[in-house]
């Protein structure tokens, strides 16, 4: 079945849906103006994934904000899923919450008193510097303090958001904190499949977003060494806000 991936926006969180691992993931901020709307291709698709399959699902929230009707569609999201575990699907939930967000981890708490089925809340430290290792088929990726990020070398893996979800909400961590940072994305990538463009675009979409809160400065170098690699980054960037620029350069190592 089609996976479903929606890019952060001012008031929407990211979303991910992995049918092949069985897998689900809701981070960021979430105030949309009308939830139920928002979340209602969400629960189409878990509850055609579940009813379609003999199958298990495993969902990863990890909110920084969210208000109470987006509460609300949780809660039916996790009504629909209890009734999927009564039809003895496996159904297991991982709550994240950050130190000190003592709130968020209530939320969580409040919410699994309700279920039966594996409800984990579990505090996960503000990420500020990350780095994934290059492989065969995934990127050199990393980030810091200091606000500089690179993408290096092929991005084919089937789990791109082990290397490319920290970012995503890292970016959401700045904008919430709302203080004034300077980001230079720096990406070299020689190959890149249809799933991993998703995740560069969302990682876009999340740099335009803190290019727009208070007096951030966002730029952004796309290298390239052959013309399907410029070609993407011309159909990821160029209806993009953000400051970038193209640059010609020799085949990766």
């Amino acid at each position: 079945m089609t996976d479903l991936i929606i890019n952060p926006k001012v008031n929407y969180p990211f979303i991910l849906t992995d049918a092949s691992k069985g897998l689900v993931y809701i981070s960021g901020i979430s105030i949309p103006e009308n939830s139920t709307s928002f979340y209602l291709p969400l629960m189409s698709w878990v509850d055609d994934y579940l009813t379609s399959q003999d199958s298990s699902l495993t969902v990863y929230f990890e909110m920084l904000y969210f208000g109470n009707r987006t509460s609300k569609a949780f809660f039916d999201i996790f009504q629909l899923l209890d009734k999927h575990h009564n039809n003895k699907k496996q159904i297991e939930i991982n709550w994240f919450y950050h130190p000190d967000d003592e709130e968020m981890m209530e939320n969580g708490e409040e919410f699994a008193g309700f279920f039966n089925y594996p409800f984990n809340i579990k505090e996960k430290p503000m990420v500020s510097k990350f780095i994934a290792e290059r492989t065969s088929n995934s990127p050199l990726v990393n980030f810091n303090q200091s606000g500089e990020v690179n993408i290096e070398g092929t991005s084919t893996n089937g789990k791109p958001w082990e290397y490319y979800y920290p970012i995503i909400l890292w970016l959401d961590t700045i904008r919430f904190s709302l203080l004034a940072v300077k980001i230079k994305v720096d990406i070299y990538l020689n190959r890149i499949d249809k799933l991993n463009q998703y995740y560069i675009k969302a990682i876009v979409s999340g740099l335009e977003l803190v290019k727009d809160t208070e007096d951030n400065e966002v730029e952004l170098v796309w290298k390239y060494s052959n013309n399907e690699i410029k070609s993407i980054g011309d159909d990821i960037l160029l209806k993009s806000t953000i400051p970038f620029k193209f640059e010609k350069v020799q085949q990766p190592q």
